[in-house]
């Protein structure tokens, strides 16, 4: 070090060390990184995003199906965003009015929900009554009591769909439990609440405007471990029916058998000279080969059997001389 440094260099160093002015910044790592704390609930819901992204994915075919069925012209339901969100920003992002719906099932342990924005609320009921989905003034009040039956028939609706989303990590039995116009509302969540929000885009004719699925992680936690494995579990259920399929399409094929009594060298000049009712002499076979599709299979004893040709299975080659 002394290399490196002027003894006055070193002087001050040491002098700093003994005074305790040298600063311990254990809190802060090299490159000025913070600690991050792996038992927060934001990193825990982080980690389960790619299970919940499978359940979301599945939740958007269903509700587009569903909600095509109310509405023809719903060209499409994409998955736009996940993000892991406090609650705070949930209320700050969500403008009033919305169409909240609060969905409780007994395996989760808490609500999740629901949310239409107010343009897609607008343009549903819209072509529901067959309008054309015209952009209409957002009302800073309340939705219309025909705007609230509809979208109440439609979420109900949507509870199998739901139900069949959340089949790949667990079995929920959903029911509607509230419906709220602003998240401001809900009492079940705090400011400061981790939340997974995810945003799908719903392509109404020419117009687009989103629906929230917002899954809390007291809903969760009580089935984190089943997320976890919700990748493998599917995995290896479609691999087990699909080993099951395979090997029953493989029993049922129908295979051809030939019985190669012998070969027999003939010229060219008697091929050309043949003509129906002649004569090829073939020796008595000994011994001969079974193929099966082109592939020797076996060797056998030609002869009769109850008065039928037929051949006596007496050898039976093995994989690798079979494929040679």
């Amino acid at each position: 070090m002394g290399d490196i440094l002027e003894q006055e260099e070193l002087d001050a160093l040491i002098g700093e060390g003994a005074e305790g002015l040298v600063k311990d910044d254990s809190d802060t790592l090299s490159g000025g990184g913070e600690k991050y704390d792996f038992a927060s609930q934001e990193y825990a819901v982080s980690r389960l995003i790619p299970a919940l992204s499978q359940v979301q994915s599945s939740l958007a075919e269903g509700i587009k199906q569903r909600i095509r069925q109310w509405v023809p012209s719903v060209e499409s339901v994409r998955t736009d965003r996940i993000a892991v969100m406090k609650f705070a920003e949930v209320m700050r992002s969500m403008a009033a009015p919305a169409y909240i719906v609060s969905i409780k099932s007994d395996t989760l342990g808490a609500p999740i929900y629901l949310a239409f924005e107010a343009e897609l609320v607008f343009s549903l009921v819209d072509h529901f009554y067959g309008g054309r989905g015209r952009s209409q003034h957002v009302r800073a009040q309340d939705f219309s009591p025909s705007e609230a039956r509809f979208m109440e028939r439609l979420t109900t609706s949507l509870l199998p769909d739901i139900t069949a989303a959340w089949h790949t990590a667990v079995n929920i039995t959903p029911r509607i439990d509230e419906h709220y116009h602003d998240f401001r509302f809900v009492d079940e969540l705090q400011q400061t609440d981790t939340l997974m929000v995810t945003r799908f885009t719903v392509q109404v004719g020419q117009q687009e405007a989103e629906l929230w699925s917002v899954v809390p992680w007291a809903a969760i936690d009580p089935i984190r471990d089943s997320l976890g494995g919700v990748v493998r579990t599917t995995r290896q259920e479609h691999d087990a029916q699909w080993r099951s399929r395979l090997m029953a399409g493989l029993e049922d094929s129908e295979l051809t058998l030939v019985a190669k009594l012998g070969d027999s060298k003939v010229s060219l000049k008697r091929v050309c000279n043949l003509q129906v009712g002649d004569i090829l002499p073939i020796d008595n076979p000994a011994n001969v080969c079974l193929q099966l599709e082109g592939h020797a299979l076996m060797s056998a004893t030609f002869g009769t059997h109850h008065g039928q040709l037929s051949a006596k299975i007496r050898h039976i080659y093995p994989a690798l001389n079979r494929r040679n």
